[in-house]
């Protein structure tokens, strides 16, 4: 099966701070939004 594009994708993870190192700083996904009151974080 060939991708030929990607949507939403949520991801529950147990450790945002690790998780936003992995996808911003080494994927180099940009941040574009963060809502703290739900702990969460959009690339």
């Amino acid at each position: 099966m060939k991708v030929q594009s990607l949507g939403h994708v949520v991801l529950k993870v147990g450790n945002r701070a690790r998780s936003k190192t992995f996808y911003n700083e080494i994927l180099g996904l940009p941040i574009v939004a963060r809502l703290d009151k739900y702990q969460m974080t959009y690339f």
